[in-house]
This record gives structure tokens, C-alpha cells and sequence, in this order.
């Protein structure tokens, strides 16, 4: 696998990121630690015996092991990956480096593909990075600025409950306001009143999830929210 994909990793291992592929999702996962973060990217990466297969895009994402703790008290359920934060203010996506999978047969197509990859990382992914170097500048940056109707550009998965996390866990003075945002969002969901909705399971599951987070945290001296976890 090393010798194979020699020129991808190299260029990752100057970057001080460390590298695993996983042969069940075939995914190749570069990762870093920068304070209380882990930056990281996944590649779709299939190893054949005649050729590598890389996939279009990229995956670049920001994982805060104590967030993520939490989070797993609360769903009482553990992700293989943890997509805590996608994005941030003032840094434009990329998109797919192409339409199609790279078949990479020879070693000239797989440096082919690093000096696409060159580009999209410094344009897009490096300033992602360096833009929320601690969870606490993702707090001020990003939750304490946009609208909470735009939370969902910027974290992943289980959203509203990472959202409240964040914000106990870095003080954020808009906490109250946002668990008064969320009761009156799940108040005047139809989906919840209505047994017969086929989404009524899904929010009563959040609505519940909800609540028990915010018991977590309202209990006085909760371990729940000790920044050490």
C-alpha cells in the first residue's frame, strides 16, 4: 500500500499529517492534532490489484474528541467518524477535484492527481484549518456570529445537540437564547404533535435528546461540562 500511494502520503507527511487506510470503507484518512482539535481529511481510496481508485472529492472536517464524548452520553450511540465542524465564516468550499473516480495505473497519473490535489488543499482546506485553530475561535467565529438558522453550514450530524455542547463548553453568552430557539422549534413542529407523521419518531428522539442535554448541564457541578473531559 505504501508504494503504491508513496507520492499521495509523502505529500501528507510533509504537512505533519499521519495516515490510515481503512480496507471496510475503503477510505484513506489523513489526520493531524492542533490543541484541542484534530483536523482531518478523507480520501475514497480502493486498492485493486491492477489500479488504485480514488474518488472525486475530498472530505475535510474537524473533530473535537470532548464534544464528541458528550455527544455519545447523550445519543448513547458511537460514529466511526466524527464530523464535529465543516466549515467556518469567510472560507469558500471546494468542490470535487472531477466528475469521475481516478483510476491511477502508473506512478506519472498518481502525481498527476497530487498536483490537482495541491491547489484544492492550499485554496480551501489549509485556510479551513488555520481559521479554527481551538474549538473556542470556532465559538467565536461561527456561533457567536451567524444566525442560528445557519448552524447547519457549519457542523455536521446531530447538529442543535453539538451546537449546545459548544456553546456550554466555551461560555457562549447566546446559550439561553438558543435553547429557547430550540423549544419554540420543536413547540410548533407538526412532525412532533402528530403520531401519525412518518417523521414523529425522528423528532421525538431529537426532542428528547434535547432535553436530556440540557438536564446534563443544568445539574450543579456536571461533569458533563468540564472543558478537562
Amino acid at each position: 500500500m505504501n508504494n503504491k500511494l508513496k507520492k499521495l502520503l509523502d505529500y501528507f507527511y510533509q504537512k505533519d499529517f499521519d495516515c490510515k487506510i481503512d480496507t471496510e470503507t475503503d477510505i484513506l484518512f489523513f489526520s493531524k492534532t492542533e490543541n484541542d482539535t484534530k483536523k482531518c481529511i478523507q480520501l475514497d481510496c480502493k486498492i485493486k490489484k491492477e489500479c488504485i481508485q480514488l474518488g472525486p472529492g475530498i472530505t475535510e472536517y474537524i473533530e473535537v474528541d470532548k464534544v464528541e464524548k458528550i455527544l455519545e452520553q447523550v445519543t448513547n450511540k458511537k460514529t466511526y467518524f466524527h464530523y464535529t465542524i465543516s466549515g467556518t465564516v469567510n472560507v469558500e468550499r471546494g468542490g470535487n477535484l472531477s466528475e469521475n473516480f481516478f483510476i491511477i495505473k502508473n506512478e506519472s497519473e498518481l502525481e498527476a492527481y497530487v498536483q490537482l490535489l495541491d491547489p484544492y488543499y492550499n485554496n480551501y482546506t489549509l485556510p479551513f484549518f488555520k481559521a479554527i485553530p481551538t474549538l473556542q475561535s470556532f465559538n467565536d467565529k461561527v456561533l457567536s456570529v451567524v444566525s442560528f438558522d445557519d448552524y447547519h453550514n457549519y457542523l455536521r450530524g446531530e447538529i442543535g445537540l453539538k451546537a449546545m455542547i459548544i456553546m456550554k463548553l466555551c461560555n457562549n453568552s447566546l446559550y439561553e437564547k438558543y435553547i429557547k430557539y430550540r423549544e419554540e422549534g420543536f413547540s410548533n413542529s407538526p412532525n412532533l404533535q402528530n403520531v401519525e407523521s412518518k417523521f414523529h419518531q425522528i423528532v421525538k428522539k431529537s426532542f428528547i435528546e434535547f432535553n436530556k442535554l440540557k438536564e446534563m448541564f443544568n445539574r450543579e457541578n456536571s461533569l458533563y461540562i468540564n472543558p478537562s473531559l
